[in-house]
């Protein structure tokens, strides 16, 4: 082995652990990575946010973006702020006062 090998083979050996550890820093942040912009939050909602009763039978999401919640007390549709209520007594339109799933 001449002194040029003497002297690479330690470089060669500190460049293949950088390599090593570079490869392992990106396997950890990989999930940072894929996750970027898709956080989540959970909000819960009770009569007392307004819904018309604490028992959901039925869920749906219009292509406008209300969420409407089907109770057996009434219908609500929330725009992400509030919720407004149809209760079968007071909206003719409804055909039940149920709204299954």
């Amino acid at each position: 082995m001449t002194r040029i090998d003497e002297l690479l083979s330690p470089l060669r050996q500190i460049r293949i652990l950088l390599i090593r550890l570079a490869c392992g820093l990106l396997v950890l942040a990989a999930p940072v990575f894929l996750n970027a912009g898709r956080e989540f939050h959970v909000q819960n909602w009770r009569r007392e946010d307004g819904l018309p009763d604490g028992q959901i039978t039925a869920l749906e999401q219009t292509a406008d973006g209300y969420l409407w919640i089907g109770t057996a007390k009434g219908l609500a549709r929330f725009d992400g702020i509030r919720f407004k209520v149809f209760k079968a007594g007071e909206t003719p339109d409804l055909p039940t006062r149920e709204f299954p799933v």
